[in-house]
């Protein structure tokens, strides 16, 4: 068994005190006062865009059931437009969390890997209800009741689909952010350090 610091640890032992000393190392209080203002102000318009897009694709879906019975399909029937924007909202809300606690490591690293999962399920999103709006347009012109129901679903689906594409846009930011910044994966950090320490040393 693997020895460390003269104690006998297991190997998931090691690699969980190995992922506390990376996560550890970078903390949003890292982060400067521009990009953090950036990051501020997405993280708060994401909380709101998940919370609309909740409300939105319930309202799709109940309104769907109702009154799809004509047609082939029901609208906002796969359950993506429900099941993303709720995983937005947990995503924001972690975001809120990092936000409050910058100085806490988990929290950000946290918010850190749900932005990247967001990009995935957000594409996912926006392409099904961009392609669910395209079906529902092709039956504005020969509707099968007098309220033409078509034409409310497609711009219903149309306002969702910019909703997603928003919250979609803003996860990019907000892991950019991440990525450049926080977890310092393009040496940002570690320019910046070495080049106060020449400044420094220049003055000694």
């Amino acid at each position: 068994m693997p020895v460390l610091n003269g104690i006998e640890v297991d190997c998931c032992t090691r690699f969980s005190l190995w992922c506390d000393g990376a996560v550890q190392r970078r903390t949003l209080t890292d982060v400067p006062q521009l990009p953090w203002k950036i990051f501020r102000y997405a993280v708060y318009c994401h909380f709101c865009a998940s919370m609309f897009g909740i409300v939105l694709g319930i309202t799709c879906f109940c309104v769907g059931v109702q009154n799809s019975y004509l047609y082939e399909e029901v609208n906002c029937s796969d359950g993506a437009d429900v099941f993303v924007p709720i995983a937005n909202s947990m995503t924001a809300f972690i975001g809120l969390l990092a936000l409050k606690q910058g100085h806490l490591a988990w929290n950000s690293f946290l918010h850190f890997i749900f932005c990247v999962l967001m990009i995935l399920y957000n594409t996912f999103a926006v392409v099904d209800t961009a392609l669910m709006a395209n079906r529902w347009t092709a039956w504005v012109h020969k509707p099968r009741s007098d309220q033409n129901w078509p034409k409310s679903f497609a711009w219903i689906d149309w306002v969702l689909a910019i909703v997603l594409l928003l919250n979609l846009v803003l996860c990019c930011v907000l892991t950019f952010i991440h990525i450049v910044y926080h977890r310092d994966c393009c040496g940002w950090q570690r320019t910046r350090e070495r080049r106060l320490l020449t400044a420094n040393t220049s003055q000694i």
